[in-house]
């Protein structure tokens, strides 16, 4: 009777973790585990998977291969169900992550499985528990506190909105991805925005190449390609554009807009950003509105650099023209933007 009963327990523990799984294939995967990355990317994976694994076989206890064979397709159908998801991402070494995972789990199940799997169990909830505590240390030191009132933005700034960011560039005539923004400095900028706390980013361009990930940069401000070390950018990401805004309330702000840039168009896209709400515009139409978490814009950190078409060090260059940069300090309404797409 006991015996059976373990069982159940370990079926219903290979259920959970089964679900997380899903999770891992249909959402934002950074998110569960705190680290950037190719390093957020295997260590999910593999630990993911060597759990379901292990559980699976110390239900089973026999036929390893099958169960090394089922948990396995699992990995593979959590990657090809991230394609049904707005980002539509797609990752063959994921595969192979969840693969080695699957097999690490399996083998781990031998005369002591029910320990194997406790240690194995033990070291994943370390990481999951513990590896978003240690990213926010790295990224805003020792304070990690948030402000007590993280959806109550304040009231709007008056007066209108004033231009504190503007370049204009001519593809093929000397500029070069990546183009760094040295004036305003980075330091300034933060300056001027966190006294709002509101901001409008508008970026004009065009690409004929619709296959780009990374997301590749239209502009950057950060410091290499981890999520944790960025403040704002504006990205391409295949057909779509990608956001991502570092408040005070969450450094990881990220969404992705599908199906919005067309080959050969010479795009002007805006996003803005106020009480919460995240907008992005494309040709003068919304095409998306994300009610976050209100969050000022204190912990930009004011020693990255502003970038466009690439990101610092390299890796994310964006094929395309980048003709026109604009940032206001304010959320445009919705007839300034119009106006600022506009052709």
């Amino acid at each position: 009777m006991g015996g059976s009963h373990s069982r159940w327990v370990s079926a219903f523990a290979a259920l959970v973790w089964a679900s997380w799984i899903l999770y891992l294939g249909t959402d934002d995967r950074r998110r569960v585990i705190g680290f950037s990355g190719a390093s957020s990317e295997a260590i999910q994976h593999i630990v993911a998977f060597a759990v379901l694994g292990a559980l699976l076989m110390l239900t089973v206890r026999r036929r390893p291969w099958l169960v090394f064979g089922v948990t396995a397709a699992a990995g593979v159908i959590g990657e090809f169900a991230q394609l049904a998801t707005p980002d539509r991402t797609f990752s063959a070494t994921d595969m192979v992550f969840s693969v080695a995972g699957a097999a690490i789990g399996v083998a781990v199940v031998g005369p002591n499985g029910r320990v194997s799997v406790l240690a194995v169990m033990s070291i994943a909830a370390l990481l999951i528990a513990f590896a978003p505590l240690a990213l926010e240390l790295s990224v805003v030191g020792v304070d990690t506190s948030f402000p007590d009132e993280c959806s109550a933005p304040p009231a709007p700034v008056e007066g209108p909105p004033e231009i504190v960011l503007g370049a204009h560039f001519t593809p093929g005539g000397g500029d070069r991805f990546p183009i760094s923004i040295d004036e305003p400095t980075s330091a300034v900028l933060r300056e001027q925005l966190i006294a709002t706390d509101e901001f409008s980013l508008a970026v004009e361009f065009s690409t004929t190449a619709l296959d780009q990930e990374g997301p590749a940069r239209l502009l950057t401000i950060s410091n290499g390609a981890g999520t944790h070390q960025v403040n704002l950018h504006l990205g391409v990401e295949r057909d779509g554009i990608s956001v991502r805004l570092r408040t005070s309330c969450d450094i990881f702000n990220s969404i992705v807009v599908p199906d919005v840039v067309t080959s050969g168009v010479r795009h002007r896209v805006v996003v803005t950003w106020g009480a919460g709400s995240l907008d992005v515009w494309i040709d003068a139409a919304r095409v998306e509105s994300a009610a976050l978490p209100w969050g000022d814009l204190d912990r930009w950190d004011p020693t990255y650099p502003i970038t466009v078409g690439d990101e610092v060090g390299g890796g994310r260059r964006f094929e395309g023209s980048v003709y026109a940069v604009t940032m206001w300090d304010r959320r445009l309404d919705d007839d300034a933007v119009v106006d600022a797409t506009a052709n």
